[in-house]
């Protein structure tokens, strides 16, 4: 048909005189509606705009009218409707009649008048549609196209006018006649808007059907519209993961859509925010914190560039930062930022006329669940109705899915449980009637039964509790999220009722398993799980039934389970490594552009990350054009890996966090009179276990808030003049004697991280005096690294400090030069020094030492950074570090706040003392926050001399801080704050050939006396 076509306007233009480039024009309009060719270029459609703009509006020839609508269609195929907008103005004006009286074509201009006005407005009525299409059938009956355009766009408006069962018979007309007459382009973009309309009548199956059936009509295309193969894959992702609650199923469709809409510029900006948040959703619910956040600012910041703070798109993306927020416990500001979106939506409604029911019903759905997390019962209800009043009223039954397991929520913290059967039955009913292949939501809902009973009491002497329970945790497909949830309610069942010895053990090893498979979802430089309270209180709840059983029947087998899930807490989960040593011929080149791409992909998120932050270090069309980087690297990325795990598995390979198997082996490592000591704290209890050489011990305390508070405050440099006697004791966290080792191992947690141990009282004076203290990121984690051995290297000792323009390090560079004499080793400061040149060098020294300025990120670790310049690029991100091989003995990071981060919510040390360790270096002194520069380098300074003296680190450290003190006549300056937030974390022995460094001390210590003497002389 296309052919025939061609062939008679090639007959008439040979006889009829006709715009320039008419026929070119008409060929890519029947190609593009029947082939799906690519979209017609503005250098092919601007002069036919030009020529019609100057010759109307004077009256036209007969053989112009098939010219100009020509023109028309095309400007309405390309979405040019400003163009069209004028030329039809034109048309109008002195009231010329430009078609004949009964020319069809007067009836499709004055629909596609109508169109681009209510574009503009962005709505349509319902009734003026009607009466368009009646025209146009009336006029030409024979003209397929714009009847069948005319009945799309009605069928599209009813749905708008949540009007479904009229929009599907609308739809369903208009792709019948688009099938029949072979128009491909827009058949495709009707069978996904069947697809979305069955979607809404909660008939998902059909909608699959029809978004698959846009999609081999796709394949059959010369050039598939981007649009709509993002549109097809973001609504199957939406079934897999909203409809049916599969989000990891779900997300591969939602990347697909992203790549697809990313491309069409700025006129998909709205799109491109949806699909992130999207995937931010998917990754709550999978509990990835970190990438949800991520994921929720690029909604907003997407959406920012299409609408100011008012717009539809921005209150969409205000509701995923809200339930970002919810997720982190941040609840007020997640009501904040729902209210906003809610208060929006509700202004659009009036202003534009326009029914936002599903947005206002999904809003009040968030802001009960935020509610029920705060606590405010009364408000959650509140919301949670009408939530439901206005899915019923717009007949969205999805909604309610959300809606019941929150009024369901708040009927067992009021312990009305008759209301909480009644709603769980209502739900059940729901499920059963649309929603049967939801797995996420059937599980949701048994497993909330369960909840019911369990906390009513119900489950007193009934085996059936039990038999339901035991079955839902055997379900092959339960999410890990609802596995973990009905593991922590068997744990309660236990911890309620007297349990077999066995079973408790076997229900405790399950439980860690699933633990540790969650761990290692997570692909990130710190464990996520400590950003989700709900795991917090699973992890709590597993101890709190280990102490129970230790009390009465201790045993190995029951230490090493707590003793691994004390550890879980620190430990990480699967992040990528590479080892360049051993690498095959056939996977160097593959090492060498992963090496680069993961750099530049660092550097890149955190750019982004600091624009997000900040909102002015990068201007937002730069900030545009990092986001597409940080996506195509991302693809690349992921190519890369799969050819090199293929390629040389055993040279690029995932590091797995599990569980310790052998509670001897663990102990065999400890040296004598060695204690190592781990803490877990949630709310105001603190869990503790001890171990030595012999045997494990396991301790409990229920603090104060009141001395939590305190003890937090005297350790915070603010307070710095308060006295000793303030600071907290040993016995007042541990009931364990220390007195009869001469070392501890400490592994700290969530605000204890911010309190070193070297600093407590201990007999009316500082601990550090009576023991040698260690810290440490995990005892599993110094435990596995017992085993790795450093390689020899060609340097003993390499410093670096880097100059900066601002906040200029005063002591820095006097502190690297004199060391670097000392050791004998190579001293880098000044401009030279810039991150490449560090990791360069660091690399070949056994000990490397870097006096520089550190960045603290409180909302994710792994934008922690030390600074080598002015510039984003210039900061050594904790990304980068993850990625890096270095293996080196010790490194020393005289920075500011180089060891703590988000220390509230737990991460205790896990910042970038903890990357220097994953890449290879077995020690690190690191500061946990910001020590005054000439304080820092006096200790720095002794601290070598203790070194080369041949004390280990640990010791050489620790006698450096006892030698400040000593030094020091003020007291104000012997407060911890000066010389406490130097700690030592990992291995305290330094591995290297050289024997003694007498002689260097003999030369050296004139320097080192003098440098004292300026830096503390009046």
């Amino acid at each position: 048909m296309p052919n025939i076509l061609l062939l008679i306007n090639f007959i008439f233009a040979v006889v009829t005189p006709r715009i320039q480039d008419t026929f070119v024009l008409e060929k890519y309009y029947q190609d593009r509606v029947y082939l799906g060719s690519k979209s017609i270029p503005d250098s092919i459609l601007k002069p036919h705009y030009e020529y019609w703009s100057s010759k109307l509006p004077k009256k036209l020839q007969a053989q112009d009218h098939s010219d100009l609508f020509l023109f028309l269609a095309t400007c309405h195929l390309e979405k040019k409707n400003k163009w069209s907008e004028e030329i039809i103005a034109l048309l109008k004006s002195e009231d010329l009649q430009q078609f004949p009286k009964n020319d069809w074509r007067n009836s499709v201009v004055d629909y596609l008048d109508y169109l681009n006005q209510g574009a503009k407005i962005g709505k349509y009525e319902i009734d003026t549609l009607r009466k368009k299409l009646k025209m146009i059938k009336q006029a030409s009956p024979s003209s397929p196209e714009w009847i069948g355009l005319a009945t799309d766009k009605l069928g599209r408006t009813f749905y708008d006018h949540n009007q479904y069962d009229s929009a599907l018979h609308y739809l369903e007309t208009a792709g019948r006649i688009f099938e029949s007459s072979g128009y491909k382009l827009y058949l495709v973009n009707n069978l996904t808007m069947q697809g979305v309309l069955w979607d809404a009548k909660e008939q998902f199956a059909n909608a699959a059907k029809k978004y698959e059936a846009s999609i081999e009509v796709l394949e059959t295309l010369e050039n598939p519209p981007l649009g709509t193969l993002g549109a097809n894959a973001y609504n199957i992702g939406l079934i897999y993961d909203d409809r049916y609650g599969n989000s990891a199923k779900g997300i591969p469709f939602y990347y697909k859509a992203l790549a697809y809409d990313s491309k069409g510029g700025k006129g998909n900006f709205g799109i491109v925010s949806e699909d992130y948040a999207a995937l931010s959703r998917c990754y709550i619910k999978l509990g990835d914190l970190l990438k949800a956040e991520k994921y929720a600012k690029l909604s907003v910041q997407y959406a920012n560039q299409i609408d100011p703070s008012s717009g539809f798109e921005y209150a969409k993306a205000l509701l995923i930062n809200a339930e970002v927020y919810n997720a982190k416990q941040q609840v007020s500001l997640g009501i904040s930022k729902a209210i906003e979106a809610l208060e929006i939506f509700k202004r659009i409604e009036k202003s534009s006329k326009v029914d936002l029911r599903r947005q206002r019903s999904l809003t009040n759905n968030l802001l009960g669940k935020i509610h029920l997390n705060a606590g405010n019962f009364t408000e959650s209800k509140a919301y949670y109705t009408e939530a439901i009043k206005l899915a019923q009223e717009i007949e969205r039954d999805v909604f309610l899915l959300e809606s019941y397991p929150g009024l369901i929520q708040v009927a067992i913290e009021e312990s009305d449980w008759k209301t909480a059967l009644k709603q769980w039955e209502m739900w059940g009913d729901i499920i059963q009637l649309k929603f049967q292949e939801a797995n996420y939501h059937i599980q949701l809902h048994e497993l909330k039964g369960l909840e019911i009973t369990f906390r009513s009491g119900a489950y007193e002497n009934d085996e059936l509790f039990k038999y339901r329970l035991n079955r839902f945790l055997d379900l092959p497909g339960a999410m890990m999220m609802h596995h973990l949830q009905a593991l922590n309610l068997k744990t309660l069942l236990i911890l309620n009722n007297s349990s077999d010895r066995e079973e408790a053990l076997q229900h405790l090893a399950s439980l860690q398993k699933k633990l540790y498979e969650y761990l290692n979802f997570q692909h990130h430089v710190q464990n996520t799980a400590l950003q989700l309270p709900e795991l917090k209180k699973v992890v709590k709840n597993s101890l709190e039934l280990g102490f129970s059983l230790s009390r009465d029947l201790p045993g190995d087998s029951l230490n090493l389970l707590i003793f691994n899930l004390i550890s879980f807490n620190k430990s990480l989960g699967n992040i990528p490594k590479r080892i360049h040593s051993n690498a095959e011929k056939s996977a160097s080149e593959l090492l060498r552009s992963e090496a680069i791409l993961s750099e530049r992909y660092a550097e890149v998120s955190f750019m982004i990350h600091s624009h997000q932050a900040a909102q002015n270090i990068i201007k937002s069309q730069e900030v545009m054009e990092l986001y597409r980087e940080e996506q195509e690297i991302e693809e690349e990325l992921l190519k890369i890996r799969d050819q090199l795990r293929l390629a040389s598995e055993m040279n690029f390979y995932a590091h797995f966090a599990s569980p310790a198997h052998s509670l001897k082996q663990v102990l065999s490592n400890i040296p004598k009179r060695e204690l190592w000591v781990e803490t877990f704290i949630l709310d105001q209890d603190l869990y503790s276990i001890f171990l030595d050489q012999s045997k494990i011990e396991l301790g409990h305390k229920k603090l104060s808030i009141d001395q939590i508070d305190q003890w937090k405050k005297v350790s915070r440099p603010s307070t710095g003049k308060l006295p000793i006697s303030s600071m907290p004791q040993w016995n007042d966290l541990f009931d364990k004697d220390f007195t009869n080792f001469e070392k501890i191992i400490y592994v700290p947690d969530s605000w204890l991280s911010f309190m070193p141990l070297e600093a407590f009282n201990f007999g009316n004076n500082f601990l550090i005096h009576a023991v040698e203290i260690v810290y440490d990121v995990s005892l599993m984690d110094r435990f596995r690294r017992g085993t790795l051995a450093s390689k020899k290297k060609s340097t003993f000792w390499t410093g670096f400090a880097p100059v900066y323009e601002s906040k200029k390090l005063k002591y820095a560079k006097d502190e690297i030069v004199k060391i670097g004499q000392i050791t004998q080793g190579k001293s880098f400061v000044g401009r030279e020094v810039n991150k490449d040149l560090f990791k360069a060098e660091a690399a070949k020294a056994s000990v490397f030492h870097l006096a520089a300025h550190g960045h603290t990120e409180s909302s994710n670790p792994g934008f922690n950074a030390m600074i080598f310049g002015e510039n984003l690029e210039d900061y050594l991100t904790v990304n980068e570090i993850y990625d890096w091989s270095i293996d080196s003995s010790l490194g020393v990071l005289s920075a500011c706040s180089s060891g703590i981060v988000n220390v509230d919510e737990g991460a205790g040390l896990l910042s970038l003392g903890r990357a220097f360790h994953f890449a290879g270096v077995k020690a690190l002194v690191i500061s946990l926050w910001d020590i005054p520069d000439k304080q820092s380098a006096l200790i720095m300074e002794l601290f070598y001399k203790n070194l080369l003296q041949g004390m280990d680190s640990s010791t050489a450290l620790r006698k450096a801080k006892i030698q400040y003190i000593q030094l020091t006549e003020d007291e104000v300056f012997k407060h911890p704050f000066y010389w406490a937030g130097l700690v030592l974390v990992g291995d305290e022995l330094l591995e290297t050939d050289q024997v003694s460094y007498w002689w260097l001390i003999l030369i050296g210590l004139p320097l080192l006396l003098y440098l004292a003497l300026r830096k503390f002389g009046k």
